[in-house]
């Protein structure tokens, strides 16, 4: 994992802070605050509840997924390696999240060209389940902006699909890949690979795990219902979700950390749209960010430590 080094991760946690830092002042800092001082902490509870319940089930889904492609790991080590690719969630794309294929090799042996596709295929479900949310959103709230985002993304899964299902179109995928000195090392057993992938895109599998994820988004949408609620905006349930899962989606479209910039600016926009005031909007996006996908990123590196520290 060298491609991830301290100092690259460093620099992007820096460019992290910096960013919140230049949208909070740009939102009126003082305001920001404020908001942030005077949030109804009676929600924080179910949210962080939610949150926890939320990632012991994502550990579950990701042992599900091992499981079909031949690899069984105890609860808790599975739930280690999940927590611990949390803390690269900060990587372009959550790339650096292929630190759990390297985790795996180094601890129980397991190519890493078996298990690379596991990551992939995490995402690939993870953006689907936001997809189904929003078009079930759409039912209820139209807008022009969930239309916009479903559109494009909905093409590209399809795309992705054919292309997995078609083998000749993904080795030549994997023939430009390998092109890349990073990718070539990894994917070094061609056949292995498209095994794994392939056995993670069966039918009776992806139904079940596109079941399993757009459940559990639909329950993650309270956690975010109820932070729209701690600031004491309520512009309906669909609404809000609605709001915010294509502020994500639009986000996760650009290979920046996190979506950072993109998903905040896109969520602002969208509700000072609705006569929300640009610093109320701004402290609520911040606050819906830190404790969920920044906060998950500091307990998987908390963990990281953690694991060092004990084996040292």
């Amino acid at each position: 994992m060298k491609n991830f080094s301290g100092k690259k991760i460093l620099l992007i946690v820096i460019s992290i802070v910096l960013f919140y830092a230049i949208f909070s002042f740009y939102s009126d800092f003082n305001k920001v605050s404020e908001h942030l001082r005077n949030i109804e902490i009676i929600y924080l509870a179910p949210i962080f509840g939610i949150l926890s319940i939320s990632v012991i089930i994502r550990s579950l889904i990701q042992r599900l997924l091992l499981i079909n492609i031949g690899i069984k790991l105890s609860v808790k080590e599975n739930l280690k390696i999940f927590l611990s690719g949390l803390s690269m969630l900060i990587t372009p794309g959550g790339s650096g999240v292929l630190i759990k294929s390297y985790l795996m090799h180094q601890k129980y042996g397991h190519n890493p060209v078996k298990t690379m596709p596991l990551v992939f295929v995490e995402r690939f479900y993870d953006v689907v389940g936001i997809i189904l949310l929003i078009a079930i959103s759409s039912l209820f709230v139209y807008s022009i902006e969930a239309v916009m985002i479903i559109m494009p993304s909905t093409a590209i899964v399809f795309a992705l699909i054919y292309l997995i299902k078609t083998k000749k179109s993904l080795k030549f995928v994997i023939i430009s890949l390998k092109k890349i000195k990073f990718f070539d090392k990894i994917l070094s057993d061609d056949q292995e690979f498209y095994d794994s992938l392939n056995s993670l895109f069966q039918t009776k599998i992806m139904l079940t795990i596109l079941a399993l994820i757009t459940s559990l988004t639909f329950f993650e949408s309270i956690m975010f219902y109820f932070g729209f609620l701690s600031f004491g905006i309520d512009i309906g349930f669909f609404t809000s979700i609605q709001t915010f899962y294509v502020s994500v989606l639009f986000g996760s479209l650009f290979l920046i950390p996190g979506g950072i910039g993109a998903t905040e600016g896109l969520f602002v926009t969208l509700l000072t749209q609705k006569n929300i005031e640009l610093s109320l909007a701004s402290s609520l996006i911040i606050f819906l960010r830190l404790s969920t996908i920044w906060f998950l990123t500091a307990v998987g590196f908390f963990v990281i430590l953690y694991n060092i520290i004990k084996n040292n």
